[in-house]
């Protein structure tokens, strides 16, 4: 005899599994999710725990704290003297008589503090040095340079640019700034000056460079 169930018709002697509420599949979709957030957490955890290298912080260094000290500096930069005479600004000729000029500044305020007169920039000898013998080169140099400043005012050139390339080594473009002059004026202020340099210290026609 056969069995109807719910408009189902099941042969005789076969078992009808009735399945409740609590077999609802739901609840297993709940559980599988469960489980996957729980492992996701686990692997989260596990990479917090894994040892890490040392942190390196990155702090910046103050400015002016890095790099040589001026005085190192102004060693190994080159001469810009040098530098002229290699781009054809200066001859060699003017090169000499532009470290006359510097050797000559640096005796005479060796020890001291310079003095500028106001009137016309050019640095006037006051040394305190005492029971000290110059060498005949060196009292040379200096009539030379004293001369030279004489030929200057005389043939209105100011000393003051030259020694601010010569002494100081402040570059020509700085020099037309800081005096307010035309592009290229300090090029040729320094070749005029150092020429009369030349001619102070050998004449009108120079027939060699003088022991410095």
């Amino acid at each position: 005899m056969d069995f109807q169930l719910y408009g189902c018709t099941a042969p005789a002697g076969a078992v009808l599994e009735y399945k409740s509420a609590g077999d609802d599949p739901a609840p297993s979709f709940r559980r599988a999710r469960q489980t996957r957030r729980r492992k996701r957490a686990e692997k989260l955890m596990q990479k917090a725990l894994e040892p890490k290298g040392p942190r390196i912080r990155i702090i910046p260094a103050e400015p002016g704290s890095v790099g040589p000290t001026p005085e190192t500096a102004g060693k190994l930069a080159q001469d810009p003297l040098k530098s002229y005479e290699t781009r054809g600004i200066l001859s060699s000729r003017q090169v000499w008589a532009a470290h006359a000029i510097r050797r000559a500044y640096r005796l005479i305020t060796e020890g001291i503090g310079p003095r500028v007169t106001s009137f016309a920039d050019v640095m006037v000898q006051n040394s305190r040095r005492t029971n000290l013998r110059e060498s005949d080169w060196e009292v040379d140099l200096k009539e030379r340079y004293a001369d030279w400043v004489d030929r200057m005012t005389a043939e209105k050139l100011m000393v003051g640019p030259v020694f601010d390339m010569v002494v100081e080594e402040t570059s020509l473009a700085a020099i037309d700034r800081k005096w307010r002059r035309r592009k290229g004026w300090a090029k040729t202020h320094l070749q005029q000056s150092l020429d009369l340099y030349i001619k102070v210290a050998h004449g009108s026609q120079p027939q060699g460079d003088a022991e410095l």
